[in-house]
């Protein structure tokens, strides 16, 4: 193959075609963990509104950390998570109390990866 083509077969990229690569980048969030994963928490005190609560709270976090960056006033992508949490906690009238809003931030902190996240990474190390 020459220089500075690539080549991938059903959408995969074969490790052997990134001879070139020196890094590899991509986002963790999704990729390497399971944001849902924090449905567990959330569920006892969100009564079958997890689901809806959790993504739109990953969704505000993903929002005010692009506008902070484009505003040029970065910070720490987890640190979005707490303005978000009390956004959408007014917005979907949640009335979450101080203990169950920390429980959300500490769980969003500690996310399960994936199951096939080792054997992924150790493929394309």
């Amino acid at each position: 193959m020459p220089r500075g083509e690539t080549q991938s077969v059903g959408n995969v990229f074969k490790p052997e075609h990134f001879w070139c690569i020196r890094v590899l980048a991509f986002d963790v969030y999704g990729t390497l963990v399971d944001v849902h994963g924090i449905e567990k928490t959330a569920e006892p005190f969100l009564h079958g509104r997890s689901s809806a609560f959790i993504a739109r709270w990953r969704e505000k976090t993903v929002d005010y950390a692009f506008r902070r960056g484009l505003m040029q006033h970065y910070v720490d992508f987890g640190e979005c998570g707490r303005p978000a949490l009390d956004f959408v906690d007014t917005e979907m009238r949640t009335r979450l109390a101080s203990e169950q809003k920390k429980a959300l931030l500490e769980s969003q902190q500690q996310l399960p990866a994936f199951p096939d996240r080792d054997s992924g990474l150790s493929a394309i190390a």
